[in-house]
């Protein structure tokens, strides 16, 4: 029988239950706007039982130029003529921007402080930014986890004498890796080579981190995946596949059609990788695969073809066929703007505005209102199914 893991619970369990944390801190407001909050609570509430995730870029610069790069919703500095929202932009509290590192990290503390369950740090390269190290060690994780997604080719910087997860605070690595012929990554990323990120990805282990293995799935990669698979077994690393996530509405992004990861499924059987569970939440459906006897990596494929969750935030969205994410995640980062979806820039929003000293309640609520109105009613959510355009 399937089963289902991790985050995966249903609503109406997230809703009857309350995280120790977020109870306390609703009697501390119960002064103020009770009601209004309790409801806020409940949603934050949800949104870590169905997985999903707060994602803060601490950098729009990159050392790699991906065809496919969603940037976390920021102008990307690699793409000619590619502008900001400016009018968005203008509303952002100036001390935000003025105080950037401080700011950033202000921001995934108070997730931390409200109960969230992760907190991915990206980019761009966030290995790329000098005081990378300075922003992990600051943060004040409690009870969440925090991953780096990286590219991995300035990982020397994690390697350092002295250096390790518990000195820097990182509890997973997210590595990307969409090939490992140096050829196929050179063309489709811009530089580098896959040799060395693989090199890095061991290097990384054997110092004690714990690794796993990111692959965009598109049209450039496909006939890679066996050479990933194999080389994630090879060295106990796990590996999660996702589709490419489309931040635009520009033509021919994919680069030839949409690749359905159903399409990984005789690979995957014939290296004996068979289902164990499989979940849908925030983040669309996702399959975790049993591995054979003495293969210690995970395999986890996400495919929104089979299920993406729609919310009412979703109501009324003209993008809603291009749509290849679904809910999953509200973002953030040195542009300062909440972006609960890439697709939707209209409703992107500037974080909560000050003339001075943003405090770290006010940052709290911004993040569980933000939170709240991507969750809206549970009992009005979706999972739509089929391949977006």
């Amino acid at each position: 029988a399937q089963s289902t893991w991790g985050l995966s619970r249903c609503v109406d369990m997230a809703l009857s239950r309350a995280v120790p944390q977020l109870a306390a801190r609703a009697v501390r407001r119960a002064s103020t706007a009770s009601a209004e909050l309790s409801e806020e609570l409940k949603s934050f509430d949800v949104f870590q039982m169905m997985g999903g995730k707060f994602r803060v870029a601490v950098t729009s610069k990159c050392n790699l130029s991906c065809h496919f790069c969603h940037n976390e919703g920021q102008p990307n500095p690699r793409v000619p003529g590619e502008r900001g929202l400016a009018a968005q932009e203008k509303r952002v509290a100036p001390t935000r921007k003025a105080n950037e590192r401080e700011s950033l990290v202000q921001v995934m503390n108070a997730y931390a402080r409200l109960g969230g369950r992760q907190i991915n740090v990206t980019g761009g390269e966030p290995l790329s930014r000098p005081d990378i190290l300075d922003i992990l060690r600051s943060i004040e994780k409690r009870n969440a986890k925090i991953v780096l997604n990286s590219n991995l080719l300035l990982a020397h910087r994690l390697l350092e004498p002295g250096l390790g997860p518990r000195e820097l605070n990182i509890d997973a690595i997210f590595g990307s890796l969409h090939t490992t012929d140096d050829d196929v990554f050179k063309a489709n990323l811009g530089a580098g080579t896959a040799t060395a990120v693989m090199r890095n990805m061991v290097a990384l282990r054997a110092r004690g981190y714990n690794v796993q293995i990111n692959l965009s799935l598109g049209p450039y990669n496909f006939k890679q995946f066996p050479h990933v698979l194999d080389f994630a077994i090879a060295n106990a690393i796990s590996l999660k596949v996702i589709t490419l996530i489309r931040p635009h509405d520009r033509p021919g992004f994919y680069g030839g059609d949409w690749i359905d990861p159903r399409a990984l499924d005789e690979t995957l059987a014939s290296r004996g990788l068979t289902v164990a569970a499989e979940r849908k939440g925030f983040g669309g459906h996702q399959t975790r695969y049993n591995s054979p006897p003495g293969v210690e990596s995970v395999i986890e494929v996400k495919n929104i073809a089979k299920a993406r969750l729609a919310t009412s935030f979703c109501d009324g969205c003209a993008q809603a066929a291009l749509c290849g994410e679904g809910m999953y995640a509200l973002r953030s980062g040195v542009d300062f703007l909440w972006k609960p979806c890439l697709l939707n820039k209209s409703k992107f929003a500037p974080m909560a505005a000050a003339d001075g000293p943003i405090s770290d309640a006010d940052c709290e609520a911004d993040i569980l209102r933000r939170i709240h109105i991507m969750v809206g009613d549970p009992a009005r959510h979706e999972f739509r199914a089929g391949a977006p355009q």
